[in-house]
């Protein structure tokens, strides 16, 4: 879908997909920059695998009136949306208020329900606390049956090191079923090695086991794709910080290995530059032999949004790219 054509069906804002997810056999998709979901029909089984927009929901913010910025993360699950915010500074995507990151949910379409309490660990506090500004919640996902959420944070934590590559904490939340909303579980962490970080994260079945689409921009932009296994981290919900000498050593991280390595896709017609930067993934159609696939979308075409005011119709921004991987069984 072009630049051109997203403009002509008034879908102007549906440019650089932030997450994907899956229920009852339609995609929902959220681009960072503006408040929407977007109720997407893919038929990922035909020759050219088409997409059809039925619907743009319009969330509502809550009680909090605070305007919606930098969604990078959402869930559908429970007959909730549930969505993650970034923490930004006072400027004009804050409505000239800071914002740290924001966890809350939505019913379907797009009525607030409620905001989720996160850990302190993960609350801002100046320089020295919470999440780095820009690089928050990046990834959201619930387990098939629905009782497991995964909060994925794109960098580690300011007092667990910041923006460099580092441990990387991972939330694990419970669906409380009388109170319908989830409740904080533990929190684990995944060691990463990417100036980018985490970029987007799927639970792949109800015993913890997630990929992680982990990027990085030097010397070029590069994707990877990493097995995670959440349950054989240790709990670090108690931890100050993860830096050396804090007290927490001898914790161990969640184990990972490559599923794929440094896989790129070109964009426009300019094959020699604008490798692209893939941003979200959720799940895919099963395949006939049982294996579990993932739907992985580009984030280099935002169209003129918020986040890439330069986007033109040149080569190299002809529209968002939708890649299907699949995981191996074992």
């Amino acid at each position: 879908m072009s630049c051109k054509h997203k403009r002509e069906a008034e879908l102007w804002d549906f440019g650089g997909v932030s997450a994907i997810s899956h229920q009852s056999g339609t995609f929902y998709m959220t681009t960072e920059g503006n408040p929407y979901v977007y109720a997407v029909n893919m038929d990922l089984e035909a020759a050219r695998p088409g997409l059809a927009i039925e619907r743009k929901i319009t969330l509502s913010d809550g009680p909090a009136q605070q305007e919606l910025s930098k969604i990078e993360a959402m869930a559908a699950c429970n007959g909730r949306f549930i969505l993650g915010t970034e923490g930004i500074p006072a400027d004009e995507l804050a409505a000239d208020e800071p914002q740290d990151i924001r966890l809350f949910m939505t019913d379907l379409e797009g009525a607030y329900v409620d905001d989720i309490e996160l850990p302190e660990a993960f609350v801002r506090e100046g320089d020295a606390r919470g999440a780095v500004l820009y690089r928050g919640i990046q990834g959201l996902s619930c387990s098939p049956d629905g009782t497991t959420l995964l909060l994925s944070l794109q960098l580690p934590l300011q007092q667990d090191g910041g923006p460099a590559p580092g441990p990387t904490r991972q939330l694990l939340m419970t669906w409380d079923e009388q109170g319908e909303r989830f409740v904080v579980d533990r929190s684990v962490y995944v060691d990463i090695t990417t100036d980018l970080g985490i970029m987007g994260s799927e639970l792949v079945d109800n015993d913890g086991r997630a990929v992680l689409l982990e990027s990085s921009s030097e010397p070029e932009i590069s994707n990877d794709l990493h097995v995670v296994e959440l349950s054989k981290g240790d709990d670090v919900s108690e931890c100050t910080s993860l830096l050396p000498d804090q007290g927490c050593e001898g914790l161990a991280a969640a184990p990972k290995s490559t599923l794929i390595e440094r896989f790129e896709r070109y964009s426009g017609q300019d094959l020699s530059a604008h490798e692209v930067q893939y941003d979200a993934l959720g799940i895919g159609p099963p395949l006939e032999d049982g294996r579990t696939t993932l739907l992985v979308a580009t984030d280099d075409d935002h169209c003129g949004s918020i986040s890439n005011p330069m986007a033109t119709e040149a080569p190299g921004f002809s529209g968002t790219t939708f890649t299907i991987f699949a995981i191996p069984a074992d």
